[in-house]
C-alpha cells in the first residue's frame, strides 16, 4: 500500500512537472546531458570509484550522482539497488497494526485464578452456610506496551530533479521517498528484535527482554562445531527441550528455534564427523518435532543473534544468543497471538512534498510503534555464549 502511495504521489508530480505552469516556473537553457550535480559536499574527482570500508560497507563519502562519463559511455537502464539484511517480521511474531492510534499506551490485561485447591472443596457439606464453601476468584493485572512516534523527512529542489534527470534512468523524488520508506522498514525490524538501543525498557525486543530467562551452561561453541564431539552434541539436544520444559513449568512447547545466521550456516555438517549420516539441522529437526507434537516446528537462523550484531544492546561486546520459544502467531496452529507481538498503531504514512517558495519542497513521513514485547515471559528462554 505504501508503494502505491509513493507512485501516487511521483505520478502527480510528474503531471505538474509536464504542465506548462512548472515549463513556464523552470524555463532557463538545458543542462548538458553529460554531467549533473548532486547536493554540496557529495562530489566526486574524475575517475574516483565507490569505495569500501574495513567492514565491507560502502564508503558514503564515494557516493554520488555527479560522475564522468565519455560520449561513448551508454547508460543501462537497470540500475544496481542497495541490499540490506531483511526479514518479515510477522513470521517471528504478532503484529498488531491499526490499534491504538495516537494513544501513549496499549493496556493488555492478564488473569489469573486465585483460590485453594481441588480438594478443599471435597469436605464435609454438613451444615456448611455458604460462607464455608471455598471460593475461586481472579485477578486482573495490565501489561502496559509503550507507543512512540517516529518521524522523517524529505526533500528536493527544482534544480537538482531535473539536473538528476539528465542521468535517464534516475528519479531522484522516488529514490528519497523509498529510501525513506526503507528507512523505516529496517528501523522497525531492528526494534521488533532488538529494541530500541535508547530505552529497551519500554521499547525492549524479542531478543532483549531483560524479564527472560538466560542458560548459559547448555550451549558454550556453536552447534556447528559440534559435529566433531558427537556426545556434546547429543547432550545439548537431550537438554534443550527438558530446559524449556521447566522453565516454562510444563505449560508450553516450543515451536521455534532461532540460530545466530553464520552458526546456522554450518549446520549441514553431519551429526557425527566420525560417521557422516545425516545432518545436524535434519536430526535436531526431527527430533524436536517428535518430542513437541508440532510438525510445524521451525529452525531459523537470524543475524540479530550474533554478537557483533548486538553489542551494545544487553551486553557491550555481544553474546551470540540462541532464542527457544512459542511463537504463538495469529493464524498458525492455536496461537493467540499473544506470547510476543509488536503494536504498529500506525503504519508508514507518507505526506506529499510542499513548497513555501515554489522552488525547495519538503515531504514528511511517519509512523507509530510499539516494541518487540513478550507477554508470556516462560514460553522463551535465551541460551548465550560469550563472544569470542
Amino acid at each position: 500500500m505504501q508503494d502505491d502511495i509513493v507512485t501516487r504521489i511521483v505520478r502527480d508530480l510528474h503531471e505538474y512537472q509536464n504542465s506548462s505552469e512548472f515549463g513556464r516556473r523552470t524555463a532557463g537553457p538545458k543542462m548538458p546531458a553529460r554531467r549533473f550535480k548532486w547536493r554540496p559536499g557529495m562530489q566526486l574527482q574524475a575517475g574516483m570509484p565507490v569505495r569500501l570500508n574495513s567492514d565491507g560497507s560502502v564508503d558514503s563519502s564515494s557516493l554520488a550522482v555527479q560522475y564522468f562519463m565519455e560520449s561513448t559511455s551508454f547508460i543501462r537502464s537497470s540500475i544496481l539497488s542497495q541490499k540490506f539484511y531483511e526479514v518479515s517480521i510477522p513470521d517471528f511474531m504478532s503484529v498488531d497494526k491499526g490499534t491504538g492510534g495516537w494513544q501513549n499506551e496499549i493496556i493488555t490485561n492478564a488473569t489469573g485464578i486465585i483460590g485453594g485447591t481441588f480438594a478443599a472443596g471435597t469436605g464435609p457439606a454438613d451444615n456448611a452456610g455458604p460462607t464455608n464453601i471455598p471460593r475461586v476468584d481472579v485477578a486482573l493485572y495490565p501489561f502496559r506496551a509503550a507507543i512512540k512516534t517516529w518521524k522523517g523527512g524529505y526533500g528536493y529542489a527544482i534544480d537538482e530533479v531535473n539536473q538528476a534527470l539528465a542521468a535517464n534512468n534516475f528519479d531522484l523524488i522516488t529514490a528519497r521517498m523509498k529510501a525513506l520508506r526503507k528507512l523505516s522498514s529496517l528501523g522497525l525490524q531492528d526494534v521488533a528484535f532488538l529494541g530500541l538501543e535508547t530505552d529497551l525498557t519500554d521499547y525492549p525486543g524479542l531478543y532483549s527482554s531483560a524479564d527472560v530467562t538466560v542458560n548459559t551452561s547448555l550451549i558454550t561453541a556453536p552447534l556447528s562445531s559440534l559435529s566433531a564431539d558427537p556426545a556434546a552434541f547429543q547432550a545439548f539436544v537431550a537438554g534443550l527441550l527438558a530446559a524449556y520444559s521447566a522453565n516454562a513449568n510444563y505449560t508450553a512447547t516450543p515451536d521455534t528455534f532461532l540460530i545466530p545466521y553464520d552458526d546456522f550456516m554450518g549446520l549441514g555438517a553431519a551429526t557425527s564427523s566420525s560417521f557422516p549420516i545425516g545432518t545436524m539441522i535434519k536430526y535436531m529437526l526431527t527430533v524436536f518435532k517428535e518430542l513437541t507434537g508440532n510438525e510445524g516446528f521451525r529452525i531459523l537462523p537470524s543475524r540479530y543473534g550474533m554478537a557483533e550484531r548486538n553489542a551494545g544492546f544487553w551486553n557491550a561486546d555481544g553474546t551470540n544468543r540462541y532464542v527457544l520459544y512459542n511463537s504463538a502467531r495469529l493464524g498458525v496452529g492455536s496461537g493467540d497471538g499473544l506470547t510476543v507481538k509488536m503494536d504498529v498503531p500506525i503504519d508508514f504514512t507518507l505526506n506529499p512534498a510542499m513548497s513555501a517558495d515554489g522552488f525547495n519542497w519538503n515531504g514528511v513521513a511517519f509512523l507509530r510503534f510499539g516494541g518487540g514485547r513478550i507477554y508470556r515471559v516462560p514460553e522463551v528462554l535465551y541460551l548465550d555464549y560469550p563472544a569470542a
